[in-house]
């Protein structure tokens, strides 16, 4: 899971995004279902032991059914994440899954780039932490691309005004880098690194 495949028809570039987030997503769905049902259950049938009596009972019952939900809800972003990739070929770039599929064709674009923004913790608080490097893919549209799930706005230095996250993933940076660098001809701007202060989760 997360590693780039190329298609053998088209030489695409498929980065599988939805792959090891929704084996996280399952983990935490297991995690928060299996916790849930033994404090909702415990509390349910008296075997759960509190001191505080019907209300502790209560706020226990409460309690895991709110960690029932936070399992269901993980399990339904798990099924929306299953077949979520990043496709980089001849047509442009796309984004294929259950929902919120779109594509930007080569020629709505003016450039487009690779952006890794380093981070490091601060030496004064953490001396042995370790730093994180965030890729993500930037664009410069030619016009108004519209609202694109997934795709952002700002936060990157001109000419870029919209960028695709590919998280911490060496293996899908670099297969964006390759995708790039294959198919979009003079508009590939090249990878770029720059250091930031505070942690980039996107």
């Amino acid at each position: 899971m997360g590693t780039s495949t190329r298609s053998a028809a088209a030489d695409a570039v498929t980065i599988d995004l939805g792959g090891r987030l929704v084996f996280r997503l399952l983990l935490g769905a297991a995690a928060f279902v299996g916790v849930g049902l033994l404090v909702l259950v415990g509390a349910t049938t008296g075997e759960l032991r509190v001191e505080g009596g019907d209300a502790a009972v209560a706020v226990a019952a409460g309690i895991g059914g709110f960690l029932l939900l936070l399992g269901f809800l993980c399990l339904y972003a798990a099924y929306r994440g299953v077949g979520v990739r990043l496709v980089i070929d001849a047509d442009g770039i796309a984004r294929e899954g259950r929902s919120y599929a779109w594509r930007i064709a080569w020629d709505e674009l003016e450039a487009v780039g690779v952006s890794v923004l380093r981070w490091m913790p601060p030496r004064a608080t953490n001396p042995v932490g370790r730093g994180e490097r965030m890729g993500r893919i930037v664009l410069a549209p030619a016009g108004d691309l519209g609202e694109l799930h997934g795709v952002r706005q700002g936060d990157e230095p001109e000419p870029w005004t919209r960028y695709v996250t590919l998280g911490a993933n060496a293996d899908w940076v670099a297969a964006a880098q390759g995708g790039l660098e294959r198919f979009a001809g003079e508009r590939y701007a090249g990878a770029h690194e720059r250091d930031v202060l505070r942690r980039r989760y996107s």
